[in-house]
C-alpha cells in the first residue's frame, strides 16, 4: 500500500491546532473542578477551588482571544471559518476546532471525512458472518464538538432538523439518529468548503 503523502500543515495551521487544543485541556480542568463539592467548615479549600476556577476562566478567556486572532490574521483559516459559521447550529468555538482539527475538510471526499471525524460504520464481518456496523476510530476532538453541533441543529437547522426526525419516526434509536445527523452535518460542511460557498437550506 502507497498511501499519498499528507502536505505538511502551514504554520499558522499548526500554531492555532495548539491553541485549539490548549483550550480543550482548560476547559476539562474547569469542568473537573467544578465537580468538586464544598467542604463544611474547610473555608481555605473551598476558596481554593473558587481561585482555580476563575483563574481558568480568565485562561479560556485569553486563549479564545488567540484563537480568534490566529484565525483572522490567515485568510484561508478565516474564509474556512467563516463559512463553518454560516451552518445553523456551528458556533465559534465548533467552526475553530473543525478548522484546527480537521484540515482535510473540503479537499477530500465525503466517505473520507466521515471516517476522519468518527462518523462513518464499520462494518464487523468475519468469515459468513455479518455483524452489526457501528462507528469508530476517528478524530476524538472533531467527533465531540460536531456532537454537540448537531445537538443544536436538530432543534433550529431546516436540513438538519426534518434529516433526524423522519430517522426517528421510522424508528430509529436517538443514538443512530444522531449520529447519521452528523454524518450528514460533517458532509455538508465538506461539500461547503470544497465549493466555497456558505450555507443554504436548499443546497443541490
Amino acid at each position: 500500500m502507497q498511501p499519498p503523502a499528507s502536505p505538511a500543515p502551514s504554520p499558522e495551521q499548526v500554531r492555532l491546532t495548539d491553541l485549539v487544543r490548549r483550550r480543550r485541556q482548560l476547559v476539562d480542568t474547569a469542568a473537573q473542578e467544578k465537580q468538586r463539592e464544598p467542604i463544611p467548615g474547610q473555608p481555605l479549600v473551598t476558596g481554593s477551588v473558587e481561585r482555580h476556577l476563575a483563574f481558568l476562566v480568565g485562561e479560556i478567556a485569553a486563549i479564545d482571544q488567540a484563537i480568534a486572532d490566529a484565525i483572522e490574521a490567515d485568510g484561508m483559516l478565516a474564509r474556512r471559518a467563516e463559512l463553518l459559521r454560516s451552518i445553523p447550529g456551528v458556533g465559534v468555538v465548533t467552526a475553530a476546532t473543525l478548522v484546527a482539527e480537521l484540515p482535510e475538510l473540503g479537499t477530500t471526499g465525503n466517505k473520507q471525512i466521515a471516517a476522519l471525524t468518527g462518523v462513518a460504520p464499520m462494518n464487523r464481518d468475519s468469515g459468513m458472518s455479518r455483524g452489526q456496523a457501528h462507528i469508530a476510530g476517528g478524530r476524538m476532538s472533531a467527533r465531540c464538538c460536531l456532537y454537540m453541533a448537531t445537538v443544536v441543529a436538530i432543534r433550529c437547522n431546516p436540513a438538519i432538523r426534518p434529516f433526524y426526525k423522519h430517522l426517528r419516526e421510522q424508528g430509529k434509536p436517538p443514538k443512530v439518529a444522531i449520529v447519521a445527523a452528523m454524518r450528514k452535518l460533517i458532509t455538508t460542511a465538506n461539500s461547503m468548503l470544497a465549493h466555497d460557498r456558505p450555507w443554504r437550506a436548499d443546497p443541490a
